[in-house]
């Protein structure tokens, strides 16, 4: 952990050196430079610019960009409700993942929130997306990775499979009776973003 972070500050400082930084922070994607002689910071939630702090230089600059996202993470995270993501964390980790993945990947996500009771079994969810139960499985489980380190939230699996305990972070896991197939049931935290987020996308396509 600490090479770690001993490693980003030198990378910062090379950068900051050069002129220009280019980091993770949190969540968030900085970009730092300079812009007539002023140290200018940029934060990126996914694609979309959400934070922008100027000073004397880039490490000033960056430095304070960092304190205004710490406390941004922070507040958000206090709205939880118990260890469970808030519709605002859900919807900021939305926007990195969609930069992140295929469209092909988020496909499964939209799906299920257009679903009756924002669920469905596993084949189901293979027989409406074109693919094999085994290849949804496997992005199911890749899409909850992703999310739930995003959101620092691994839920208990409870006895879940293992390759599936992953989608916990999006989704509860049941069976209607013993040995029939395994529903997906979106979190109600998850849903309005999610619905949002497909909202935007059928307007990006008019």
């Amino acid at each position: 952990m600490h090479s770690d972070k001993n490693r980003l500050a030198t990378k910062e400082k090379e950068a900051a050196t050069q002129g220009r930084i280019d980091v993770t922070h949190r969540r968030y994607r900085v970009i730092a430079g300079y812009q007539a002689e002023t140290g200018v910071a940029i934060a990126y939630l996914g694609m979309r610019k959400i934070e922008t702090v100027r000073a004397g230089n880039v490490t000033e600059a960056l430095e304070a960009l960092k304190g205004t996202l710490d406390r941004r993470f922070e507040h958000l995270r206090s709205e939880r409700s118990g260890e469970v993501p808030s519709e605002a964390e859900y919807d900021e980790a939305l926007q990195v993942l969609r930069a992140d993945v295929p469209e092909q990947s988020m496909a499964l996500l939209l799906l299920l929130c257009r679903l009756p009771e924002v669920s469905a079994t596993l084949p189901e969810l293979a027989l409406r997306l074109g693919r094999s139960e085994p290849a949804v499985t496997t992005e199911a489980a890749r899409l909850g990775r992703r999310l739930g380190a995003l959101l620092d939230f691994a839920p208990d699996p409870e006895g879940l499979d293992r390759l599936l305990a992953p989608v916990l972070s999006f989704a509860r896991v049941s069976r209607i009776r013993p040995g029939s197939p395994q529903i997906l049931r979106l979190r109600p935290e998850i849903v309005a973003p999610l619905r949002g987020l497909g909202q935007g996308e059928a307007r990006a396509l008019r």
